[in-house]
């Protein structure tokens, strides 16, 4: 598994025949398995960074004076609100994350089928 600019070749530098490749992320047949294990294990943990981040990343202001509020509602801003905020970051993240797993579990699932096709034309005689 790695990045290679998209092009699909083997260890030895052949064209790899079981090659996946989405945008840059170049992955071997045999390897989706491992790959889908990774990549899930980096969303679950983003779950869990989800769930305390919402809870804990909120600022309370450190007075009961006007400087103190402004301060607390500006970092809260930074940190919790909009797409650009630390917590829209790691959203956008966890949502790349899921798509990720989602696009190597369906090719998986798609050389499964293929491998079952394959197996089924053999065993009747047909050519696949």
């Amino acid at each position: 598994m790695g990045n290679n600019g998209g092009k699909h070749h083997d260890q030895n530098g052949a064209p790899s025949p079981y090659a996946v490749a989405t945008n840059r992320l170049h992955v071997d047949r045999d390897k989706l398995p491992a790959a889908i294990a990774l990549f899930k294990q980096a969303r679950d943990e983003m779950d869990e960074l989800l769930s305390e981040s919402g809870r804990n990343i909120q600022m309370r202001p450190m007075a009961a004076d006007r400087v103190s509020t402004r301060v607390a509602e500006v970092l809260n801003h930074k940190g919790m609100g909009g797409t650009n905020s630390a917590l829209g970051t790691m959203q956008q993240f966890h949502t790349q994350l899921k798509n990720i797993v989602t696009k190597l579990e369906a090719t998986l699932a798609h050389y499964h089928r293929l491998e079952a096709n394959n197996r089924d034309g053999i065993r009747s005689g047909t050519n696949v």
